[in-house]
């Protein structure tokens, strides 16, 4: 299989455009399921509500840093280059 700069191209699209639907859903279905077990804490004072409202926070925090960090190393360091010395295609 030849690995062209316009196929490899696509690919680094589309694996970016996979972790932009991904993560901003689970981020807002989280969030909203964050909400709920707090206001079940706050009107119960039940410490399981508690306990499961801390532990889902770190992967809301998670999914909230993970996309950010790879967005800026793609954005700085572009996986395939295409420069005019490198670019063949003519």
């Amino acid at each position: 299989m030849d690995f062209d700069p316009v196929l490899l191209a696509r690919l680094q699209f589309a694996f970016t455009i996979i972790f932009h639907i991904i993560f901003p859903s689970f981020t807002i279905g989280l969030a909203s399921f964050l909400a709920v077990l707090e206001g079940l804490w706050l009107a119960t004072r039940n410490e399981a509500f508690k306990v499961l409202y801390l532990f889902c926070f770190v992967f809301r925090n998670s999914s909230i840093d993970f996309p950010h960090c790879r967005g800026i190393m793609l954005q700085t360091i572009p996986l395939f280059p295409l420069t005019a010395a490198g670019n063949t295609s003519k």
